[in-house]
């Protein structure tokens, strides 16, 4: 089971938005998948494919 990710209130900014994914990840004990997720959301090509990406880390609420 994914770490859950309130999306709701976040600015819409996808630099907060991994931020905050970041941080949960690293709560749940997730190191390793935070600089994976970290890695390929700053090599994807846009805002939808981004958190497309960060979806397969945590489940968004």
């Amino acid at each position: 089971m994914k770490p859950q990710f309130e999306i709701d209130g976040q600015d819409g900014n996808i630099f907060s938005i991994l931020g905050e994914a970041r941080r949960i990840l690293r709560n749940a004990g997730l190191s390793a998948e935070v600089e994976e997720m970290s890695m390929r959301v700053t090599r994807s090509d846009s805002y939808e494919e981004a958190l497309k990406i960060i979806s397969e880390y945590v489940e968004y609420v």
